[in-house]
């Protein structure tokens, strides 16, 4: 293990960021404990609330205050307490023969109070039933059982239930009281725990469930606030076990549906009300091994609803996209800890014991843990004969079909060949059926891509939110698979991953989706050599305060003529940054794109960019879209060396623009930039800075302007022809209809609604 994660961390690990408009990283966003305002950890100190917790599934725990509770308080949360008169100084009252001192913890199900014991002289803990709860026979009877049966474990590593008891019809339990903080604190303090220290603290986790289970008793609620860490971490103490139940008031003794505990923690099945057996604990404790390390559970979301949604239906990201320092033998156990399905996680706490304690025995004598096969069902394994004779077809078709590219010019004239098509590749295909709902093949589309192979196609029939990432980077798995979403369903992700990724994979056809990326995220983002990559039909929005690009191509991304990159009928609504072509001083250029039929809406006329091209471009075709309102239509902004040897803008509109056309530093001499045919509405000016606008003029022809106040007509005149005001159908740019020709002469004009006429080389790259 390397030296640096062999010593305590103070630091957070960095999970990268979305590249910015110019191509440079913003700083890293760190993993540990979240900053005030994130969802998961803005607690409430007085109920403990975990991550999406709701009122009704607040737990609380025995971590104590960290402020003192004035006696007010202490009056308002014991009035439905009838305590006996103190008998010793300091005490607050009696509670059968137990003075009680103070607070130390309250939640949905009661208040814990520290007490002492007369009868055997000692401090303890006693958790007093809720007013609320104690209203139900069938929560007071639960509360009895569940505690009877937790009293009946003993290890060291489970809190010790003394008694269970009533008083003056008040049920409560006495157990010891931990000194020590809640593993909670410490993750809040000093995420990401040192491994060593990990694999301790879930060790012995694993070591006191292991003795829950074998007394017959579920936690059903396992969470960093229910774990104690006593002497700081040297001893490891689970409390509330089987407690969790008791909230759940109104549901029957005998049922197993009732959806009790914390989401951000809780097993697949227990979200949906499936019966529960130890493996669920198993999935929560793999949940908390993993906030030690991120800082958070990998399922937190914005409330009850969403968490458990994510816990049922999507992927966690493995801890090894989050860090690469993250040892692999670790990666591993959660992995395995967090399967959906319980037939694919350890089958026993022990065994989790046997795995954990064995690593720590081989770092203590200064070894490093191997990494070995697991001993568990795959869709990777069960498919690796297929795969291993799919990818030996896939890769041979890719290797004739790119030798034999018809990148040969077309003569001028010709008809052109169909670019709608995806690039067809050879494999297992067949269709995965995707849904938020009991019947679909699979629960999450990262599950569907794992069990895809080439040629496969996945649709996704509920409109529901999807919150993963989407990464294809595996060529030989992924080429030619078919994602779509005929219902709309919606596509986010949490952090500043991009939410689609397409790196290197040819044939990836999208369509269908709600793309939603928030500040400082793109929602698609496209790079290396992707011939056959379609992304259609789809609605784009990133945050209105975002400054990077919601649609990211990287310099190099690249299709061939034959099947080039194609992003077709999209509709984009961004903040800073609508599309862009490459990053600012990256050497490569974009090869064979296509963007046509779309419209892009900046943030507002006073911010915003439409279109950047910022690398060179060979064989790039924007054609019949509609670019408006915002600060730019489209810039250039790529600087020598960088050409664009083919760089086509033709018969689009552009409309509600400062400035139509911006020219950046992008040489003047480029001889292959062709800008025709094109509508401009509303728009000012074009913008060159300081520098001269004469040199950029044989970029332009045969483009119309529309006059109206504002427009600088002289300079205008230089890229288009001037006209009088035309008919729309409509000028809202919130209109489908938006510039389109209601009448002559605007049904002669130019732009994105003109008469389709035969697609020829004429209107292409030289």
């Amino acid at each position: 293990m390397p030296a640096r994660l062999a010593k305590r961390a103070d630091r957070t690990w960095d999970t990268g960021a979305a590249m910015s408009i110019s191509g440079e990283s913003p700083a890293p966003r760190p993993v540990g404990p979240a900053e005030p305002g994130d969802a998961e950890n803005a607690l409430d100190r007085s109920t403990e609330r975990e991550p999406g917790d709701e009122p009704e599934t607040r737990l609380e725990s025995t971590e104590p205050y960290t402020s003192s509770v004035r006696r007010p308080d202490l009056q308002s949360v014991l009035f439905y307490i009838h305590l006996d008169p103190a008998g010793r100084p300091g005490s607050l009252g009696r509670l059968a023969h137990y003075e009680i001192f103070n607070v130390i913890g309250r939640g949905a199900m009661g208040v814990v109070l520290r007490a002492f014991d007369t009868v055997l002289s000692r401090t303890v803990a006693i958790k007093v039933m809720s007013l609320q709860l104690m209203s139900s026979a069938q929560a007071r009877e639960r509360f009895f059982r569940e505690a009877r049966a937790a009293a009946g474990i003993n290890h060291p590593n489970v809190v010790t239930i003394h008694a269970v008891s009533e008083h003056a019809g008040i049920p409560f339990l006495v157990m010891e009281c931990v000194g020590g903080g809640s593993l909670m604190d410490r993750i809040r303090k000093a995420a990401p725990l040192d491994p060593i220290d990990v694999l301790r603290i879930s060790a012995q986790v694993a070591s006191g469930l292991a003795a829950a289970h074998q007394q017959g008793v579920i936690h059903r609620d396992i969470k960093p606030a229910n774990i104690m860490l006593e002497d700081s971490i040297e001893r490891v103490k689970i409390t509330d076990f089987g407690l969790a139940r008791v909230v759940m008031e109104q549901s029957d003794l005998t049922s197993q549906g009732g959806v009790v505990g914390t989401p951000a923690y809780m097993s697949p099945e227990q979200v949906n009300g499936q019966p529960l057996d130890p493996r669920s604990d198993l999935f929560s404790l793999g949940c908390v091994m993993y906030a030690m390390i991120a800082g958070h559970s990998p399922f937190r979301g914005e409330n009850a609803l969403g968490t458990a949604r994510r816990v049922a239906g999507q992927m966690h990201v493995s801890l090894g996209e989050i860090s690469r320092e993250v040892p692999p033998y670790f990666i591993q156990v959660v992995d395995r800890l967090l399967e959906k399905n319980p037939d694919d996680r350890y089958q026993t706490a022990a065994e989790v014991v046997a795995e954990l304690t064995g690593y720590l025995a081989k770092l203590n004598s200064g070894g490093v843990p191997e990494v070995e096969a697991l001993p568990r069902k795959s869709v990777w394994q069960a498919g690796a004969t297929r795969l291993v004779l799919g990818l030996a077809v896939v890769a041979a078709a890719v290797a004739l079909w790119v030798a034999a590219g018809g990148i040969t010019p077309w003569p001028k004239g010709s008809p052109l060949p169909d670019r709608g098509r995806a690039l067809t590749v050879p494999g297992q295909g067949g269709i995965l059926r995707v849904a938020h709902r009991a019947g679909a093949d699979c629960a999450s589309i990262a599950e569907a891509l794992r069990r895809a192979t080439p040629g496969s196609t996945i649709r996704v029939e509920d409109s529901t939110v999807y919150d993963e990432p989407l990464v294809f980077t595996d060529s030989a798995k992924l080429a030619g698979v078919r994602l779509e979403a005929p219902a709309g369903a919606t596509l986010i992700a949490s952090g500043q991953r991009p939410v689609l990724l397409i790196d290197g994979v040819p044939g990836i056809s999208v369509s269908g989706f709600r793309i939603e990326a928030a500040a400082g995220q793109h929602a698609l983002e496209v790079r290396g050599d992707c011939p056959g990559v379609i992304v259609e039909d789809c609605q784009i929005t990133s945050a209105s305060d975002s400054s990077v690009a919601a649609v990211y191509l990287h310099a190099g991304a690249s299709g061939t003529s034959g099947a080039p990159i194609l992003l077709r009928r999209l509709s984009v609504k961004c903040g800073g940054v609508g599309i862009v072509f490459g990053g600012r001083g990256e050497p490569e250029a974009l090869r064979y794109v296509e963007l046509e039929e779309s419209r892009v809406h900046a943030a507002s006329r006073d911010y915003g960019a439409a279109v950047v091209v910022q690398a060179g471009a060979e064989h790039v075709i924007i054609r019949r879209n509609v670019l408006t309102t915002g600060l730019m239509g489209v810039s250039f902004a790529f600087e020598a060396p960088n050409r664009a040897t083919d760089l086509v803008i033709a018969w689009n509109s552009l409309g509600g623009l400062q400035h139509a056309f911006v020219f950046g530093e992008s040489p003047a001499e480029q001889e292959g930039v062709r800008i025709a045919h094109n509508l401009i509405v509303g728009c000012d000016a074009v913008y060159a800075g300081a520098r001269e606008m004469e040199p950029f003029t044989h970029w332009f022809r045969d483009n119309w302007w529309e006059r109206g106040s504002g427009l600088d007509e002289p300079l205008a005149s230089r890229f288009a022809e001037p006209k009088d005001p035309l008919s729309f159908v409509s000028r809202d740019p919130e209109s489908a209809d938006y510039l389109k020709p209601a009448g002559e002469p605007a049904t002669s004009a130019p732009g994105r609604y003109s008469p389709p006429s035969p697609r020829t080389a004429a209107d292409e790259p030289d």
